[in-house]
């Protein structure tokens, strides 16, 4: 037994850190697309996942729906790793904007549909609270408009049963609310109205016409309070947008019913 010959494992090679950023970079160890997926589990590094999700992102490299499994699954790892400083938002971002629309027409695996559907789902999750709630909220409406801005021609064709609602929600949050609209309120909305105004999607008008009404009675509940100029000269800034937002979207509606 003593004699028995052990099995050793073959040789690798002495590594830095920076060698492997460098070969991240240049693509000289690694392919751009499988070789960066098993370097992404191999090297738990934050700096070699950073730069790993940099060149996807950068070149722009197309998601393949066989890693569409892989990729959800350390969506999630990642959102749950608190030492990945927010990793999961930027594989998101690559997963959603560089899903691929070939087969967004014909029965065959529309990628591009489930990867908005599931960053959407992402919050409806129970845990969604726990690892940053309305904010990530915000962060996923950004980069879903991001890519209905970037190919509006798909959002007809998109399976993705949750999209409108995902899009209303914001405006409803706004004109359902108690408060004063806030300032972070207001870039999503405008968020919304850009993505409406990309995809050529008028119905949004009863939620902005909503939007402005609740806007105007927040003016009056503040003329109670101290007179502040800054926030004045914001609320009018707000009114203005809304106010031509909401003539810009009724005239493509009436030019639609001729």
């Amino acid at each position: 037994m003593e004699n028995e010959k052990r099995y050793v494992p073959k040789f690798r090679e002495t590594i830095s850190r920076s060698d492997i950023l460098k070969e991240i970079e240049h693509g000289y160890r690694f392919g751009p697309y499988y070789g960066l997926i098993y370097a992404f589990d191999e090297y738990p590094i934050l700096e070699t996942r950073k730069a790993i999700l940099r060149r996807w992102l950068d070149k722009s490299i197309k998601v393949r729906g066989q890693e569409a499994e892989w990729i959800e699954q350390r969506v999630f790892d990642l959102a749950e790793d608190v030492r990945s400083h927010s990793l999961w938002k930027d594989l998101l971002h690559w997963y959603v904007f560089n899903a691929d629309t070939v087969n967004v027409l014909s029965g065959k695996f529309d990628l591009i549909s489930r990867a908005i559907e599931f960053a959407i789902g992402l919050t409806k999750m129970s845990d969604f609270a726990r690892i940053g709630g309305f904010s990530h909220r915000s962060d996923i409406l950004k980069i879903v408009v991001a890519r209905l801005e970037h190919t509006p021609s798909i959002y007809q064709k998109l399976n993705a049963p949750s999209l409108r609602s995902f899009l209303e929600w914001f405006l409803a949050l706004q004109y359902q609310s108690k408060f004063n609209t806030a300032d972070y309120e207001m870039v999503d909305i405008k968020r919304v109205v850009r993505c409406a105004v990309a995809v050529e999607d008028w119905s949004f008008l009863p939620h902005l016409e909503k939007v402005l009404a609740k806007v105007y009675q927040d003016q009056e509940n503040r003329q109670k309070e101290r007179y502040d100029f800054r926030k004045e000269v914001d609320v009018l800034e707000v009114q203005a947008f809304l106010r031509e937002t909401i003539r810009f979207f009724r005239e493509k509606q009436e030019n639609e019913h001729k």
